[in-house]
């Protein structure tokens, strides 16, 4: 450290040497390496601004937002990102610096700036690496329902599911996640509202049936294309939501009042109509947690939703599928709380 502080001695003692630019990354690359980041990313940034002209400079600069961005020093790290766009636009390292500016202005509020530089990446990226500038358009369209609104967003989006699911050449799976995992977040709150319908008037109870089926309807299809985006959990996701919009109008109709002043034989009329309607309406809400199961057992992620589906086969057939009982320990060394199976907690007692 002594030798390092008399280094550093030296370039302020004599600003004009002609082995500055040298010695000045050497210590950012010297504190790097002790693990001093901030005063490494002092020297990169000082070095990539002082030596533009330095074939070094592009990557001293990106060096130096990495390890700001790292320490959550976001207004640091923009003002390197700048410097190196600004004034080394043509290097590889200045557009990788696109993204790094969206994800930091994303990171502060500003939506718009954020989908300026995340358009600006994938329009740098799109020739070479699809994925990459998907993903970038994807994080875009998202934001678009912070600054535009909603129906901006959804139909961004859905723009951009049409494009993905004509090009079957694109993979694009971390974009696919994005936009699907977007897509379930605003329909799930539709749910919400379908869910709260309620078929309690008898007066007007085949128009209440008709406009929660139309929603069903109506929600169905939405959740029908985010699985057409080929995202394993959300597809697992959407397959049990229409499931269970399925079994929720079932059980409406279970639940819906009986003519009052009605002759047995009306009221058996009345409840055969109810069943002709609702036990479909619950054989295919099976259908759909069955689906769901068979597809998560396919995949290769775990995930809440798939222990949802396996629950929904458990209450389905519960010979077939026994519910899998968790015990919770508490290891001293932990903090955390462990969910472990029966069959696995042997392994931890």
């Amino acid at each position: 450290m002594k030798a390092l502080s008399a280094v550093i001695l030296l370039l302020e003692k004599y600003p004009s040497s002609s082995l500055r630019s040298d010695v000045t990354l050497s210590v950012g690359e010297t504190y790097r390496a002790i693990g001093e980041f901030e005063k490494a990313a002092l020297y990169y940034a000082k070095f990539g601004d002082e030596f533009k002209n330095d074939k070094r400079a592009a990557e001293s600069l990106h060096l130096a937002g990495i390890l700001y961005k790292g320490l959550s020093k976001l207004d640091d790290a923009y003002k390197a990102f700048s410097l190196l766009i600004k004034g080394q636009s043509g290097s590889s390292f200045a557009k990788e610096a696109l993204l790094f500016m969206a994800e930091i202005a994303e990171s502060k509020g500003n939506n718009k700036e954020a989908i300026e530089y995340y358009k600006k990446f994938a329009k740098v990226f799109a020739p070479n690496n699809t994925d990459r500038a998907l993903l970038a358009l994807a994080k875009s369209y998202v934001l678009l329902g912070r600054t535009e609104g909603l129906n901006a967003e959804i139909n961004a989006l859905n723009s951009f599911k049409a494009m993905l699911r004509s090009n079957k050449n694109l993979v694009a799976m971390e974009a696919r996640a994005i936009v699907a995992k977007e897509l379930f977040n605003i329909y799930e709150k539709r749910v919400k509202k379908f869910n709260e319908f309620s078929i309690n008037n008898l007066n007007t109870i085949s128009k209440q049936v008709e406009e929660k089926n139309r929603l069903l309807i109506q929600l169905a299809t939405k959740f029908q294309g985010i699985i057409s985006l080929n995202n394993d959990e959300f597809t697992v996701a959407s397959l049990i939501k229409i499931g269970e919009m399925h079994e929720k109008l079932a059980d409406d109709l279970f639940q819906a009042p009986s003519p009052i002043k009605a002759t047995q034989k009306e009221l058996d009329a009345f409840k055969s109509k109810i069943e002709r309607a609702a036990f479909p309406l619950r054989d295919d809400a099976y259908k759909y947690y069955r689906q769901a199961y068979d597809y998560a057992r396919k995949g290769d992620s775990f995930s809440n939703w798939t222990q949802l589906a396996y629950n929904k086969m458990v209450l389905l057939e519960p010979k077939k599928y026994p519910p899998i009982k968790t015990k919770i320990i508490k290891p001293a060394y932990l903090k955390h709380k462990i969910y472990v199976t029966e069959a696995t907690a042997n392994l931890v007692e």
